[in-house]
């Protein structure tokens, strides 16, 4: 058996894909009212394309989705504490 050329495995960068990927079926079932459509929509383009996105953005978005992830949680802990 012949080692198969570098690289011959690997999908072409500007191949479309035909059907939709789990991360977008997933994103699908999930959506509601259409509030976070966005962050579904970054979710998405994040699984899809993440290799070419440049590190500058990479690290942008990571930034966000903490700050994202405190004010939830600082939502969610006073809505709990307004039941007790």
């Amino acid at each position: 058996m012949s080692p198969r050329p570098r690289g011959s495995a690997r999908r072409s960068q500007s191949a479309p894909t035909s059907l939709p990927s789990q991360v977008e079926i997933a994103t699908l079932r999930r959506r509601g009212t259409g509030r976070f459509d966005a962050l579904h929509t970054a979710l998405v383009q994040v699984n899809s394309d993440g290799s070419q996105i440049p590190v500058e953005d990479i690290l942008q978005a990571t930034r966000l989705v903490h700050e994202i992830g405190t004010a939830l949680n600082e939502k969610m802990s006073r809505k709990l504490e307004e039941r007790v």
